[in-house]
């Protein structure tokens, strides 16, 4: 019997450059004076619910303006998405995108984001592999799979701010490709991803850890010294994923 999915949310963030004033020569800069802070310009996102890519943009909500970044709507409005869900992906998410998510979140004032189960592809893929590099287009290369839209340079930015319809589909277009690259690259991770005991025992049978998985298809593979006991450790028959049982005997 298979055990109900979590709910899973894959996201990625596009955002502004931030202004400041410096002295000096461009590549030995010292940044006096910060004018304006970094501000997500675009978040586009896939759900395990619709398996779908949805994208929300500054430019969706009536208090932005053309020649202003103002991400105050946008944040609200994701803010009330991304907590719907039982695990949120990114890649380098934990160390970028939820931390800047965060830093807007109170930035404008806004309760933080409730404690959630997170998986960052960057994180899991220098845990397990060895990669030239572990940028999203050379993890997508790796896997076979295509690689990162490139887009027609910095002036698309400038141009979204200052309202070009066909710059701000772009930049769209840009943030969604992102995150189908993202999912997929997570998919091909997960049977090399250590998993905790978030979603054991989702019945009375042990069953696989795998988020996307929870089969209650698994052997025991060995069993494993722990303090005061043992536990078993097991291997899924469908995705093929190890993991230690949370029981102890």
């Amino acid at each position: 019997m298979m055990n109900k999915q979590p709910s899973i949310i894959v996201f990625d963030e596009e955002t502004s450059p931030q202004l400041g004033y410096f002295f000096g020569g461009i590549w030995e800069t010292n940044i006096v004076k910060i004018v304006e802070y970094e501000t997500i310009i675009t978040i586009s996102y896939w759900d395990s619910k619709t398996n779908k890519v949805k994208s929300i943009s500054q430019w969706d909500f009536s208090d932005w303006k053309k020649g202003k970044w103002n991400d105050k709507s946008l944040v609200k409005y994701f803010r009330e998405i991304i907590i719907k869900y039982d695990i949120i992906v990114g890649q380098n998410s934990d160390q970028f995108d939820i931390k800047l998510f965060n830093s807007r979140l109170a930035f404008h004032g806004f309760e933080p984001l409730p404690d959630t189960k997170t998986f960052d592809t960057k994180k899991i893929a220098k845990g397990k592999l060895k990669l030239p590099s572990y940028s999203l287009e050379i993890m997508a290369n790796f896997f076979g799979l295509e690689g990162k839209y490139h887009h027609s340079g910095l002036d698309m930015w400038f141009k979204c701010k200052d309202g070009d319809k066909s710059a701000q589909k772009e930049m769209t277009h840009y943030c969604n490709i992102d995150v189908i690259k993202t999912k997929d690259v997570f998919y091909k991770l997960l049977p090399f991803t250590k998993f905790d005991n978030t979603f054991s025992r989702v019945s009375d049978n042990p069953n696989c850890l795998n988020p996307l998985c929870l089969s209650e298809k698994v052997t025991k593979s060995k069993k494993r010294k722990v303090v005061g006991g043992y536990k078993y450790q097991y291997q899924c028959q469908d995705c093929g994923s190890y993991f230690t049982d949370s029981k102890k005997i």
